[in-house]
């Protein structure tokens, strides 16, 4: 019986992340985990490129249809970076994590940004200010609509 422990124990945890997995689907998440995911996201490549991070008061559902199935929860954080060091981290290192993690990856040199999109609906926006020293981080998280 103690030897079927671990195993009932591990096919326990595996289960939660299939589960978990198929509740973060996009169109499936609710709002409060739509807002949850683009904050922990948004926040986590906010202290990962620079400091003092102060996010944005406009967040929350966004969508050109409000009736539309799904819609998405829009979120964004200022960080103090140093523009060029920044920049390098986006388009290097951090953007081949993102192409490892089934994100698409895409520079936009002339505006000093990048952008990182998945093929569930989630994505980031990342701006660089370089006479102003930031950065804006702004992350997007689909999820369905409660009205429809």
């Amino acid at each position: 019986m103690l030897a079927s422990r671990p195993l009932l124990l591990a096919l326990v945890a595996v289960i939660a992340v299939i589960v978990g997995g198929c509740a973060t689907n996009g169109d499936q998440m609710s709002k409060d985990q739509a807002r949850k995911e683009v904050h922990a996201r948004v926040d986590e490549l906010a202290k990962r490129l620079g400091t003092n991070p102060v996010a944005s008061s406009s967040e929350g559902a966004a969508g050109l249809d409000p009736n539309a199935p799904t819609l998405h929860y829009s979120y964004s954080v200022n960080v103090d970076v140093d523009p060029d060091k920044a920049l390098d981290e986006l388009r290097g290192p951090i953007a081949e994590e993102m192409r490892e993690h089934g994100w698409t990856v895409t520079e936009q040199p002339k505006h000093n940004a990048v952008t990182y999109r998945h093929e569930d609906g989630r994505s980031f926006v990342i701006s660089v200010f370089p006479d102003d020293n930031y950065a804006n981080i702004g992350g997007e998280t689909p999820f369905k609509n409660p009205d429809n």
